[in-house]
């Protein structure tokens, strides 16, 4: 049996990015570029993003429900639970307030994320449904749950 230090699948998924942005600044990993589109409608915010085949990519935890859904291609999922699954398109879901993923897109990837917002400011959106960190998720659940408290 092995002494080793057994980690949570969140701080799997957090060394796993400080791992990854170690070796790109050590310049043994190549940032990729992901595009992502922005669309707009009333009350509504949508995020459309390619990702190159072979890529892994972190996810920011979610602080928010939303739609996923899946256009093209086929990538292995890590989430904060420990969950190991295939997302293959065509595929529709809802990502849950609190995920955060590591994602090895096989092929090319593309996803759009449809979120609940009345501003078109980009910054403004990203700061009220991402989280870089559970940490900071915590604490702003935390602030949310104190404000909107009944009193």
């Amino acid at each position: 049996m092995s002494n080793a230090l057994q980690l949570t699948p969140k701080q799997k998924i957090a060394a796993l990015l400080a791992m990854m942005q170690s070796s790109y600044e050590n310049n043994s990993l190549v940032e990729t570029d992901v595009p992502i589109e922005h669309y707009h409608a009333e009350g509504l915010y949508g995020r459309r993003m390619y990702s190159p085949a072979n890529t892994l990519i972190i996810s920011k935890v979610h602080c928010s429900q939303q739609f996923t859904i899946a256009l093209r291609g086929k990538c292995r999922v890590l989430d904060q639970d420990g969950n190991k699954y295939d997302i293959e398109a065509p595929s529709v879901f809802v990502t849950e307030k609190g995920t955060q993923r590591a994602i090895y897109c096989y092929d090319e990837v593309e996803w759009i994320t449809v979120h609940s917002s009345d501003s078109t400011d980009i910054d403004e959106i990203e700061s009220k449904i991402f989280c870089d960190s559970f940490e900071e998720f915590d604490s702003k659940m935390s602030i949310h749950e104190l404000i909107t408290a009944e009193h």
